[in-house]
Protein backbone atom coordinates (compact mmCIF):
# COMPACT_ATOMS: atom_id res chain seq x y z
CA UNK A 1 0.00 0.00 0.00
CA UNK A 2 1.17 3.57 -0.54
CA UNK A 3 2.83 5.02 2.55
CA UNK A 4 0.18 7.74 2.95
CA UNK A 5 -2.86 5.43 2.97
CA UNK A 6 -2.90 5.49 6.76
CA UNK A 7 -2.09 8.95 8.02
CA UNK A 8 -3.08 11.69 10.40
CA UNK A 9 -4.51 14.80 8.74
CA UNK A 10 -4.66 18.38 9.96
CA UNK A 11 -6.49 21.22 8.20
CA UNK A 12 -5.63 24.81 7.49
CA UNK A 13 -8.38 27.26 6.61
CA UNK A 14 -6.90 28.34 3.26
CA UNK A 15 -4.45 27.15 0.64
CA UNK A 16 -2.25 30.20 1.31
CA UNK A 17 -1.84 28.95 4.89
CA UNK A 18 0.25 26.09 3.49
CA UNK A 19 3.09 28.48 2.58
CA UNK A 20 4.50 28.72 6.13
CA UNK A 21 4.57 24.91 6.29
CA UNK A 22 6.72 24.78 3.15
CA UNK A 23 9.01 27.48 4.56
CA UNK A 24 9.47 25.48 7.74
CA UNK A 25 9.85 22.01 6.21
CA UNK A 26 12.38 22.90 3.48
CA UNK A 27 15.11 24.35 5.74
CA UNK A 28 14.61 21.44 8.15
CA UNK A 29 15.34 19.13 5.18
CA UNK A 30 12.07 17.27 5.71
CA UNK A 31 10.95 15.60 2.50
CA UNK A 32 7.36 16.38 1.63
CA UNK A 33 5.12 15.90 -1.34
CA UNK A 34 2.00 17.70 -2.46
CA UNK A 35 -1.24 16.59 -4.05
CA UNK A 36 -4.19 18.55 -5.39
CA UNK A 37 -7.34 16.41 -5.05
CA UNK A 38 -10.09 18.63 -6.44
CA UNK A 39 -10.24 22.05 -4.83
CA UNK A 40 -8.12 21.00 -1.87
CA UNK A 41 -4.34 21.06 -1.65
CA UNK A 42 -2.51 18.62 0.59
CA UNK A 43 1.05 18.35 1.83
CA UNK A 44 2.33 15.02 3.16
CA UNK A 45 5.45 14.27 5.15
CA UNK A 46 6.62 11.73 7.69
CA UNK A 47 7.39 12.21 11.35
CA UNK A 48 10.68 10.81 12.75
CA UNK A 49 8.99 7.43 13.36
CA UNK A 50 7.76 7.19 9.77
CA UNK A 51 4.11 8.02 10.43
CA UNK A 52 2.61 9.95 7.52
CA UNK A 53 1.12 13.36 8.29
CA UNK A 54 -1.05 15.53 6.05
CA UNK A 55 -1.75 19.25 6.12
CA UNK A 56 -4.72 20.01 3.90
CA UNK A 57 -6.56 23.17 2.92
CA UNK A 58 -9.34 24.12 2.93
CA UNK A 59 -10.85 21.72 5.50
CA UNK A 60 -13.09 18.93 4.28
CA UNK A 61 -16.72 19.49 5.06
CA UNK A 62 -17.88 16.35 6.80
CA UNK A 63 -20.76 15.17 8.90
CA UNK A 64 -20.70 15.81 12.63
CA UNK A 65 -20.99 12.08 13.36
CA UNK A 66 -17.80 11.39 11.41
CA UNK A 67 -16.01 14.20 13.24
CA UNK A 68 -17.25 12.86 16.58
CA UNK A 69 -16.03 9.35 15.75
CA UNK A 70 -12.62 10.72 14.78
CA UNK A 71 -12.41 12.71 18.01
CA UNK A 72 -13.28 9.64 20.09
CA UNK A 73 -10.64 7.58 18.25
CA UNK A 74 -8.00 10.31 18.72
CA UNK A 75 -8.75 10.59 22.45
CA UNK A 76 -8.51 6.79 22.78
CA UNK A 77 -5.16 6.79 20.97
CA UNK A 78 -3.82 9.59 23.19
CA UNK A 79 -4.96 7.77 26.31
CA UNK A 80 -3.82 4.23 25.46
CA UNK A 81 -1.57 4.46 22.41
CA UNK A 82 -4.06 2.29 20.49
CA UNK A 83 -6.97 3.22 18.26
Amino acid sequence: MPRDVRHLAFAEQSVTALRPWRKKLRPAKITFWEEAPGRQRSMYFEDPDGAALEITAPPTRSRKAANRAALIAAKQWIKTGQA
